[in-house]
């Protein structure tokens, strides 16, 4: 079974950015953040985007299952 993830995007920066679902719950993001591409992964929910010049990056999602 695979999930595909719906988004917040009011919570995002680039809320147009390509995002990529795969496996049992794992998402990969990929987009502009004004300085580069971020990538992300998700587990059990939670989201993080990393450090972009010293701030942290969260997203929040809705699990769906296709």
């Amino acid at each position: 079974m695979t999930r595909l993830w719906l988004w917040s995007r009011e919570r995002l920066e680039d809320p147009w950015a390509p995002r990529i679902a795969v496996g049992l719950g794992v998402v990969l993001t990929m987009g502009s953040f004004g300085n580069g591409i971020v990538l992300e992964v998700l587990v059990d929910g939670v989201g993080y985007l990393g450090e972009l010049g010293g701030r942290r990056i969260r997203a929040l999602h809705r699990p769906r299952t296709w």
